[in-house]
């Protein structure tokens, strides 16, 4: 399987005030719990205004929306999304790379969002992005986020559970970062 996502398993395009509380399990890569798998050449994924209540597993490249962006000319783009998700899990043993939001990312953004939940994975595991494949041609964005967590460190063979606050640097919101990561307006919130 390629990709296995609650609403798509494999795209691109544009989900628009989307609910799921789907519970996703795979013995594969590349699960999201909306979307698996963003795979076309030039290809933009927005998701704008969902919401998943779930819970994800598989063994690399997972996400609460996205699990992993197939391609470095690919843009993702997530904005006013919540992810409330009883456990997001990569049970590879290695950089899982677990993303509160994506599991993996290369250009984009993320823009007014908030994760809630539990993060699993033996390393890159992240509050927003598990793996970012930014580069000097290509960056990647977070602005306006929220996220509430209970670990300060960088976080191998964890789990983590999103419940309280502190402050987060680089690497606990992107677990396994390359250059290009801007942060802007970052906050971190309580949303108990």
């Amino acid at each position: 399987m390629d990709g296995l996502g609650s609403i798509v398993g494999q795209g691109a395009g544009v989900l628009d005030t989307i609910y799921s509380d789907a519970i996703l399990v795979s013995i594969t890569k590349r699960v999201g719990g909306l979307v698996g798998n963003q795979r076309q050449n030039n290809s933009v994924l927005s998701v704008n205004n969902c919401w998943f209540d779930g819970s994800v597993e598989g063994e690399q490249f997972v996400g609460g929306i996205l699990g992993y962006v197939q391609g470095a000319t690919c843009a993702t783009n997530i904005k006013n999304c919540l992810v409330t998700a009883d456990d997001i899990t990569g049970t590879y043993n290695g950089n899982a790379c677990v993303g509160g939001l994506l599991g993996s990312a290369y250009v984009g953004s993320i823009d007014s969002c908030v994760v809630k939940g539990k993060l699993t994975g033996k390393a890159a595991v992240a509050a927003f992005v598990g793996r970012s494949y930014a580069s000097s041609e290509a960056s990647f964005t977070i602005a306006k986020s929220y996220n509430a967590t209970n670990k300060s460190e960088y976080y191998t063979n964890k789990t983590i559970a999103l419940t309280s606050v502190c402050a987060l640097t680089e690497n606990q919101l992107i677990g396994v970062a390359a250059y290009h990561n801007t942060m802007l307006d970052f906050y971190v919130k309580d949303i108990n």
